[in-house]
């Protein structure tokens, strides 16, 4: 089958690269694109767009376009609206990567547009179990966080937490990762760290060449966002026996164990430094609800791909 992928960004989208490969393994035939085109949309026997904004908007536009389209929103698209500006009847189906997302859409799409006739499913991102290799943890002292470096992932909240665990035990390190094009945001940083002496215990780098080696020298996944879709950081670290600790976005109840999501600064550092560590449930329970193999399925049957 021929497949055109429309993504947000090649090369720097995390949620797609796993889906082509697994449909180029099954002997599809792929091509990827940032931007809109409509030889390849002709080309194509469907088309997937991933973030209902850029392209996929002027995929879904096209008044020539015969190749049936599918979309798949995140939480970026439900923040600025650019799901609620698109006939979603152009589209052969419409997808969310949670529950909350998608009713918070539907809602606002029936009150200023219409009931939608097309499919509107849920397809949870997912992580491979094969690449992401499990090994059995206890209480450490090592903390990690990894994400894009913007006010959005709660940058304060993060320092923070980092103060207050090297208070509690001058033991406990957290190595930031992370790029950004906000440079205020690498200077607080800086600034926060200098001044509360703690250059020895957190250090910040700009990326990994390989999250799963990095992941082997971590003993917690930390996560202060402010809004999530799903945060695969979590989820991979989860697959490999990491224990998470997950700050109260919207909707991250309904996604994560309450035992692991944390309100308060100090919520986190007891979620830290209880004895409580289980990497076989961590483990288990992604392999139970997010894995890259139930998506693909999920989406070939979606989809009609075979």
């Amino acid at each position: 089958m021929k497949i055109y992928a429309i993504l947000d960004h090649p090369g720097y989208n995390r949620t797609l690269p796993g889906v082509i490969e697994k449909w180029k393994e099954a002997g599809h035939v792929v091509k990827p694109d940032m931007y809109y085109d409509p030889e390849k949309a002709k080309w194509a026997d469907v088309i997937f767009g991933e973030y209902i904004q850029g392209g996929v908007v002027h995929a879904v536009n096209d008044e020539n376009r015969k190749t049936p389209i599918f979309i798949r929103g995140i939480d970026i698209d439900i923040y600025f609206g650019h799901f609620a500006g698109i006939d979603w009847d152009r589209c052969a189906g419409v997808f969310f990567i949670n529950d909350y997302m998608k009713d918070y859409a539907l809602d606002i799409y029936r009150r200023y547009q219409k009931e939608p006739k097309c499919p509107v499913e849920v397809v949870h991102l997912g992580v491979d179990m094969d690449k992401f290799i499990f090994k059995k943890k206890t209480p450490g002292k090592r903390i990690g966080w990894l994400n894009r470096l913007w006010t959005g992932k709660g940058i304060e909240f993060l320092l923070e937490i980092a103060y207050k665990m090297v208070q509690y035990d001058k033991e406990y390190t957290v190595e930031i990762v992370g790029d950004t094009n906000e440079k205020w945001v690498l200077k607080y940083i800086n600034e926060f760290l200098s001044r509360n002496k703690l250059q020895d215990n957190v250090k910040h780098i700009t990326g990994v060449d390989d999250v799963n080696e990095w992941m082997d020298n971590i003993d917690y996944i930390l996560s202060t966002s402010m809004k999530e879709c799903m945060s695969l950081p979590i989820a991979e670290g989860m697959a490999k026996g990491i224990k998470p600790v997950i700050h109260n976005w919207w909707g991250a109840e309904t996604l994560y164990p309450g035992d692991l999501i944390f309100q308060t600064s100090e919520q986190a550092c007891n979620i830290i430094m209880e004895d409580k560590y289980d990497s076989d449930f961590y483990r288990q329970y992604i392999q139970d609800r997010y894995t890259l193999d139930s998506q693909v399925k999920k989406l070939n049957k979606l989809m009609g791909i075979k």
